[in-house]
């Protein structure tokens, strides 16, 4: 039912009923916000453990994608607004969604894919398709839900609006990253986890996103296409080719040359005034991209993160991909809440009662998110050895304590327990040559206390780690290496050691099952290569006797030695163990960040849009998402430097520092920039509120001129 209200100017009048098109933007876009995360959520894991790239590689093709994604709404916004109509537009990028969609499902059906560069074309030409379809389409539709609303009666409605077609988006990712984390996860096909039964989902909910849209055709307010851009255009290239003229006339601002008598000069004072408004606005957009550099490492190096830490919550395992679906579970509850209560409660006291103090606020909470995720980072972070180090491990496979003398010279002694390791860090500094020969001494038997010690001799090398083994008959030293440091892409890696066939030239194969997933590993002179393979309960088998010969438990981001002995059998030693920080440590870098989304980014969208002019909505839209694309071109600019010069190598805390401390300082360039643009907002007023009252004497004075008279001079 409609609502009587008063206008800016005190005019009573009646509140139009919520517009009916406006339901049809929100439940469309939810549907294809749903599919959009839902494929893009965790592309980075799909693309690292299917398609077969490093997370250096996925993390920074999913950034340039996405950069291109966020860059497309430029087009689209100047096709909508000035040629073809938002309507048109938005449905013509809907099906070729759907088409995108289909190409990127067919990446995951293996059985099809004849070679893993196939795999790979497919799928980011599928990401292409439909990441281009969605970001031609996404100033449009954010731009379509406002232009819905009448103003100034439903101003209050449409600023709501804000907050509803923001919530309906996050909606969509939290759905949509949940389907496919959870169907991946616990549905098996072609030999492993089965991404293309969520994918085909997916799909389908593309084409009735499609069909809801098309639906609520005979109910939009949508405005013609208005070449007021291509005039902008015009504007400002007369203004800047009459700036680099030698002999160019002083003027307060450098659009105003466009005014100036000549061919082509702009009559529309209007139309200049706009363009002016516009570039303040374009000066303070400079400052949004560091913001969203940060914003997306939610779905990129915090999901990283999260395959670094204890992901178990009694007998589930949590999805390192699953852990970015906190973010918009967080927006669903934290939007109702802050424009039901924090608001309001703010507005009492006039805090935060602007759009930019808002977003200024966002920003501070990203850069403590940022040191929250740097702290994380360094309770996870392995020890390496420096370069005057060398470390030895010991495994005892005896099913008894073992005494260990490491040095002659002293009483030293190590005791290690049945089945048990321990890891020992020497300092090489004093030696001349990088090599040490280490002969540790080893209680002979188990069960007797005898004077007889069994020598080991072993090489220790700097920056290397030694394994000793000691079986029930014998003691072996292995060649140092450096595996030890675990992997980069944080995936779980796996050697096996055979002792009864360390100097045999004979090859044995292994198998490692989880229900269909089957990794084969080959042993050679008694070691294998080391293997990375995705964490679960393995069964080991041996394929020359179909023998299990038992059961492997391999841990997210550990470094696995499997031992099999002639007296004991088969046991497991971790190299490196995972860290037993626990995934829900993430919770506060998460909330901080999503707090700092929604002051900044639903704060952004509105001001974007109350601050365009009337035919630029879905421009200044597209140019707010633009800032996306500047930041994450800006992330995978310095993910590439960072990787290629291995300055945060196995140091993930220093990057997190790092970006936080940009971050500092782009929110005081913000906050100066803010001031300066409304001291300039309230200048133009005054001279405009000058600029009347004076016409108004001269008229009172000289008298009124007729317009026809006017019009008839120009």
């Amino acid at each position: 039912m409609a609502k009587d209200s008063v206008d800016d100017n005190g005019v009573a009048g009646v509140v139009p009923p919520y517009p009916k098109g406006g339901y049809f933007i929100l439940m469309g876009y939810l549907l294809e916000r749903f599919v959009y995360y839902g494929l893009f959520g965790g592309v980075v894991f799909y693309m690292q453990r299917v398609l077969q790239f490093s997370a250096a590689e996925s993390s920074t093709i999913k950034s340039i994608l996405e950069g291109l994604i966020y860059l497309a709404p430029i087009f689209g916004a100047v096709l909508a607004d000035s040629f073809v109509g938002k309507f048109r537009l938005v449905f013509s990028m809907c099906c070729c969604y759907v088409v995108g969609t289909i190409i990127f499902s067919l990446s995951s059906a293996t059985p099809l894919m004849t070679s893993i560069q196939l795999s790979k074309a497919t799928g980011i030409g599928g990401l292409l398709v439909f990441g281009l379809s969605a970001g031609l389409m996404k100033a449009v539709y954010s731009s379509m839900g406002p232009d819905q609303f009448q103003q100034p009666q439903q101003r209050p409605q449409q600023e709501r609006f804000f907050y509803c077609f923001y919530w309906m988006i996050n909606a969509g990712a939290f759905c949509g990253q949940q389907l496919t984390a959870q169907l991946r996860g616990t549905v098996q096909c072609f030999g492993g986890d089965c991404f293309m039964l969520p994918f085909l989902i997916l799909v389908a909910l593309m084409v009735v996103s499609t069909a809801v849209f098309y639906c609520g055709k005979s109910h939009y307010l949508v405005s013609p296409p208005d070449p007021m851009l291509v005039r902008a255009c015009r504007c400002v290239s007369r203004a800047l080719r009459l700036k680099f003229k030698k002999d160019a006339k002083p003027v307060k601002h450098w659009v105003d040359r466009a005014a100036l008598p000549g061919e082509g000069a702009v009559t529309d004072l209007d139309l200049i005034s706009d363009v002016k408004k516009a570039f303040q606005v374009f000066i303070l957009m400079t400052t949004y991209p560091l913001f969203w550099a940060l914003f997306y490492q939610t779905s990129t190096g915090m999901i990283f993160q999260a395959k670094r830490l204890k992901d178990y919550v009694g007998s589930y395992r949590i999805p390192p991909e699953l852990t970015s679906s906190v973010n918009p579970l967080l927006i669903l509850i934290l939007i109702p809440m802050f424009d039901l209560l924090v608001y309001p409660a703010l507005n009492r006291f006039k805090i935060l009662t602007s759009s930019t103090s808002r977003m200024a606020a966002g920003m501070v909470f990203a850069v403590v998110s940022f040191v929250i995720y740097g702290f994380l980072n360094m309770q996870v972070e392995q020890v390496i050895l420096n370069a005057n180090e060398a470390s030895v491990q010991l495994y005892n496979s005896r099913p008894c304590p073992v005494t260990v003398r490491p040095w002659d010279t002293s009483n030293t002694t190590w005791l290690i327990p049945p089945g048990g390791q321990m890891v020992e860090t020497i300092d090489l500094k004093l030696e001349e040559s990088n090599t040490k020969a280490f002969t540790p001494m080893v209680s002979e038997e188990c069960g007797e206390n005898r004077s007889q010690w069994q020598v080991v001799s072993a090489q220790l090398l700097k920056e290397h780690r030694t394994t000793i083994i000691i079986d029930v008959y014998s003691i072996k030293s292995l060649e140092p290496m450096k595996k030890y440091i675990k992997d980069e892409d944080a995936e779980a890696t796996v050697r096996i050691i055979s002792l009864s066939n360390v100097h045999s030239l004979t090859k044995q194969e292994f198998v490692l099952n989880y229900r269909a997933m089957n990794v084969s590993l080959l042993v050679t002179h008694g070691i294998s290569e080391f293997y990375r393979i995705p964490p679960q309960p393995y069964k080991f088998i041996n394929i020359k006797t179909n023998e299990v010969l038992g059961n492997v438990e391999i841990k997210q981001d550990g470094v696995y030695d499997i031992l099999l002995s002639p007296e004991t059998n088969m046991s497991t030693f971790a190299i490196t163990a995972p860290s037993d920080v626990h995934v829900l440590y993430m919770i506060p870098q998460y909330i901080f960040m999503t707090i700092g989304e929604v002051l900044f980014s639903v704060s952004g969208m509105d001001f974007a849009y109350t601050e365009a002019p009337r035919a630029m909505k879905a421009v200044m839209q597209a140019a707010n998402l633009l800032t996306i694309t500047v930041g994450l071109w800006i992330f995978a600019l310095l993910t590439t430097i960072s990787t290629s010069t291995g300055v945060f190598l196995n140091r993930p805390s220093r990057e997190a520092f790092t970006y936080s401390a940009l971050m500092l300082i782009d929110t005081m360039v913000f906050f100066v920039l803010v001031r300066r643009y409304y001291i300039k907002i309230e200048a133009a007023t005054r001279k405009r509120d000058t600029d009347t009252f004076r016409e108004k004497q001269r008229r009172e004075v000289e008298g009124s001129v007729n317009p026809a008279y006017e019009e008839e001079k120009f």
